[in-house]
């Protein structure tokens, strides 16, 4: 392997990605609104829940396969895999995978997605269902596994960090460290777990829920697939806008 190859030389396979029509919800999701309390903090997971970039991820994922002579991922297929923590994902796409080139992936993953996130768009009706919560005087946190520079530069550049009272990323560029991160800040807070929605597109936002307290929804146009998450949990949306029913 070539660790000075630049990425932008690579070959890249594109992803065919999908819009989705909520018209394809059957009667039973569409419906689905969960009776519950009223919550007086949401917490969002940004990459995948509020910010649609899992195409975004896949192209550049499969550029790095494409370096290794590995085949390309589907972005179905990369949803039934995608896990955290991030390294341990790496090394599960290949056993021909050895450190030093998982480690070489994974820098060359955090330059190339720099390069292309202010392509992606919101999905669809995120910023809406954030004035939503606003408007509500629902008190909202962003609390993602980015690093926490990238997470100021996204939310700025999207118009979006007025709406929160706190943007907690990390102080790593590997996705290192959200349930730690999160613990703190509930530490600090004082607010009661059962007062916290968290708003998240993976596994490991339920598990960072189930840790700490908080009732979480599941979003399932992000980084894991409907069917894994449903899996697991029984709140699963197809829109965000589904949680302006909540409270």
């Amino acid at each position: 392997m070539n660790s000075n190859k630049n990425l932008s030389e690579t070959k890249s396979t594109e992803v065919n990605c999908q819009v989705f029509d909520p018209n394809s919800c059957d009667r039973e999701q569409a419906a689905f609104t969960p009776i519950m309390q009223s919550y007086t903090h949401v917490l969002w997971d940004w990459n995948g829940t509020l910010l649609d970039d899992s195409c975004a991820c896949v192209d550049i994922l499969n550029s790095l396969l494409s370096e290794q002579d590995l085949a390309p991922l589907e972005l179905e297929t990369y949803r039934e895999i995608f896990e955290f923590p991030v390294h341990r994902f790496y090394k599960n796409l290949s056993s021909e995978l050895d450190e030093s080139t998982l480690s070489y992936m994974s820098n060359q993953f955090v330059g190339a997605y720099q390069k292309v996130w202010r392509n992606c768009q919101l999905h669809g009706d995120a910023r809406a269902t954030l004035q939503h919560f606003q408007a509500a005087d629902t008190r909202q946190i962003v609390l993602s596994a980015s690093d926490q520079d990238t997470l100021d530069a996204c939310l700025n550049y999207f118009g979006l960090s007025t709406l929160f009272e706190k943007i907690i990323g990390q102080d790593n560029c590997h996705a290192h460290g959200k349930l730690e991160t999160a613990r703190r800040w509930l530490e600090n807070s004082g607010v009661e777990p059962s007062k916290i929605l968290l708003v998240g597109d993976t596994l490991h936002d339920l598990e960072i829920s189930s840790e700490l307290g908080f009732d979480c929804a599941l979003f399932s146009q992000g980084h894991n697939s409907e069917t894994r998450l449903r899996k697991a949990h029984s709140w699963v949306i197809r829109e965000l806008s589904q949680l302006q029913r909540v409270g």
